[in-house]
């Protein structure tokens, strides 16, 4: 199989699974981006299409996470969480684009007006623009037993406290 492109976008969690084999296969020019979300966020996500469902099981997550983080350090491998590239948005895509050797262009900053591709079958909405508005929605009183799950699971913590997520005031 030859392929021949010089930049790929996927966004598959599961894929972490296979960094180790994707890095191999593609070799010393590939870079992977692991983006990571806290925990406590991502199990109480709904999911869009089953309303009465959570979109993530907390041992999914630390499975995942921590499956990913197995590479964290590799010169290959960029871990960003999901809050940074939000919450301060122009900081994170500079160390982004650096690792990736690319340069910032100004359509980047208005997103999704210049982007490409504003929907796809797979996606349950259209683009929209970035927000921080599912940041820390794990707070709400109403998650705490969800919350306590992820928590209970063993290696959750300590994920966490690793991704430098605030253990106090939840």
């Amino acid at each position: 199989v030859v392929i021949d492109c010089q930049y790929w976008c996927e966004k598959t969690p599961r894929n972490v699974m296979f960094f180790s084999r994707i890095l191999k296969c593609f070799g010393a020019k590939l870079r992977i981006l692991h983006v990571v979300r806290d925990g406590r966020d991502v199990v109480c996500s709904v999911h869009p299409s089953a309303p009465d469902r959570y979109w993530v099981e907390p041992k999914r997550w630390v499975k995942e996470v921590e499956t990913g983080l197995v590479l964290d350090g590799h010169p290959q491998v960029m871990t960003v969480r999901y809050e940074d590239l939000v919450l301060c948005y122009h900081e994170t895509v500079q160390e982004i684009l650096g690792f990736l050797s690319l340069q910032h262009v100004p359509e980047m900053d208005d997103y999704p007006m210049n982007a490409k591709v504003v929907s796809d079958n797979a996606w349950f909405e259209p683009a929209r623009a970035i927000s921080a508005g599912s940041v820390g929605r794990w707070r709400n009183p109403m998650q705490r037993e969800r919350v306590d799950c992820l928590l209970a699971e063993p290696g959750a913590c300590r994920l966490l406290s690793r991704l430098n997520y605030d253990m106090v005031g939840g």
